[in-house]
């Protein structure tokens, strides 16, 4: 137990170092990546592009 509350610091530091920040998307801006293919669910393979409806979408 005295080891896991001794590891515990160490796990939390190395999680936060390593974290991207990225800034959010605006609404209404451009998809980043719309073309690049993604496997839903099913097994099928599909893009943010392919997926998106006249009302757009909803990630």
């Amino acid at each position: 137990m005295k080891c896991l509350h001794r590891l515990l610091p160490f796990a939390l530091v190395f999680l936060f170092a390593f974290t991207r920040h990225n800034d959010p998307l605006p609404i209404g801006s451009a998809i980043p990546k719309a073309d690049l293919k993604l496997k839903d669910i099913s097994g099928r393979q599909a893009s943010l592009k392919e997926s998106m409806k006249p009302n757009g979408l909803l990630v």
